[in-house]
């Protein structure tokens, strides 16, 4: 990964929007539109169950299969939990679907270290501008995985203390990247391995 890269789109991201846009489109996919209602309480799953994707945001069925569809499937689920843990300052569901991830361990971090500091972010946004076709194959650890190129863009930023003054401000930049997930077999899902950006 561009450290440079890094360092800024995961301090915009710290209170920032994640919006996902297929091929070349900018048109917007706010959480709520990508990720099934949030589990019920009162109904929720016995304790011998290891419900797959993040707590309190069912993984799709369309997510739980090892295949090209279904690794994409489940790359727009991250992207969608990214938001909403983002938006609750709630690094938990974020850890639930990565392991080994040093840019998601990064962002959890962050938004942890945010909603402790009350810092805020304007704009931000990253958008997705197009995702290449899921390559299925087995990665360094042995596991089966998957893995898909994509670009992306993220919008201008600022982040502000708790007075509202200026911390830093980030033009818009654009990158390409790349992720790898893991699949597991027995629980029919995946955790996201690695997630790369390299600035243009």
């Amino acid at each position: 990964m561009g450290h440079a890269v890094g360092r800024l789109l995961a301090a915009a991201l710290v209170l920032a929007g994640v919006s996902v846009a297929s091929g070349c489109s900018e048109d917007r996919v706010r959480p709520s539109d990508t990720l099934p209602p949030q589990r019920s309480t009162s109904a929720g799953p016995t304790p011998t169950e290891d419900p797959p994707g993040a707590t309190g945001y069912p993984l799709p069925e369309a997510a739980r299969a090892y295949t090209p569809e279904g690794a994409r499937a489940f790359f727009d689920y991250f992207i969608a939990v990214l938001n909403a843990s983002h938006l609750a300052s709630d690094p938990v569901p974020l850890r639930e679907i990565t392991q080994g991830c040093e840019f998601c361990d990064e962002l959890t971090q962050r938004f942890q270290e945010a909603a402790d500091g009350g810092r805020r972010v304007v704009g931000g946004d990253l958008v997705l501008t197009a995702v290449g076709a899921a390559t299925m194959r087995s990665l360094e650890s042995g596991a089966a995985g998957a893995s898909m190129s994509f670009r992306l863009i993220q919008r201008a930023s600022q982040v502000l203390d708790t007075a509202g003054s200026l911390i830093s401000d980030t033009p818009e930049l654009s990158a390409d990247g790349t992720i790898e997930l893991a699949w597991l077999v027995d629980q029919r899902d995946w955790l996201v391995s690695l997630f790369s950006l390299d600035a243009q």
